[in-house]
């Protein structure tokens, strides 16, 4: 565990991979976001990213068609984009996608001002 490191939020959304949509767990920290899925009563980590300047996260527009609102994948979808790995989510509902997507801002937002702050002492102790 980082020193400094806090959870944020969790939430179990379904994660589209390649070959078909899987259920995972995502825990958002205040410097990362990790994703699980559960193996009997445990949790098997798949993948931690850290948030960094390459890290954002994007809204991605509802894809209803008339007769197709009811398709599973087509509403209430986030892009999560890093440097390592990039995918999309679906939320349950808009308001867990909108409470989400807020988390995701916010912890992104909070890091690049430390990461900013942190350029800014290693520069002026250059000069």
């Amino acid at each position: 565990r980082a020193p400094g490191r806090r959870i944020v939020s969790q939430v179990q959304m379904v994660k589209k991979c390649r070959t078909k949509n899987e259920m995972r767990y995502f825990f958002l920290f205040n410097d990362m976001l990790a994703y699980a899925s559960t193996v009997g009563w445990r949790f098997k980590l798949h993948r931690q990213i850290t948030i960094d300047t390459a890290f954002k996260v994007e809204d991605v527009p509802d894809n209803i068609r008339p007769g197709r609102e009811n398709i599973a994948g087509s509403r209430n979808r986030l892009m999560i984009i890093s440097s390592t790995k990039s995918f999309i989510v679906y939320a349950d509902d808009f308001d867990t996608k909108m409470s989400w997507l807020a988390d995701l801002t916010d912890c992104i937002e909070d890091r690049m001002a430390i990461l900013h702050s942190h350029e800014r002492r290693v520069q002026l102790v250059a000069d």
